[in-house]
């Protein structure tokens, strides 16, 4: 169970929190051009993909991200933002022409973020990259489904 955030340190910043899930909910490439409003160009940033290190990686990381897909966006589910820390619980939904037949696949995640002078300078997220991509793959799909369940 997730413990809340000391009261000592939960400063909540709501325009943080408003344009980090505004900036999240409308993922496109008109969002990409607001990034350095929420992170700072310091910002390290990592995923069970890479770890990007400066807003200018991170930009071309999203970039790339959504050049590939057909749409992204995500569903900030809970959140909780303090003056130096703070985490979001999300459901990724997107598409791509070579997973799942172009479907919308969606994918609950969790980030862990730390803050400084209201900008975001570390942030890791957590998300199953098997579900997202292995299990949406015509051969291998099927592969690592039947080694989840042989494990379960």
């Amino acid at each position: 169970m997730t413990q809340p955030l000391p009261m000592s340190d939960l400063l909540i910043t709501p325009t943080l929190l408003e344009q980090v899930s505004s900036f999240y909910e409308n993922f496109d490439i008109q969002s990409i051009l607001k990034l350095s409003e929420i992170y700072s160009e310091d910002v390290e940033f990592l995923d069970p993909i890479a770890s990007h290190k400066g807003l200018v990686q991170l930009r071309h990381y999203f970039e790339r991200l959504l050049k590939g897909c057909t749409s992204c966006r995500f569903d900030i589910k809970e959140a909780q933002i303090g003056k130096e820390q703070g985490w979001i619980r999300w459901r990724m939904l997107f598409s791509h022409p070579r997973l799942n037949g172009g479907k919308i696949i969606e994918i609950d995640g969790m980030s862990i973020l730390k803050i400084s002078n209201n900008k975001i300078h570390y942030q890791r997220d957590f998300y199953d990259l098997g579900a997202m991509i292995y299990e949406q793959l015509p051969l291998i799909g099927g592969i690592v489904s039947r080694i989840r369940k042989r494990m379960a």
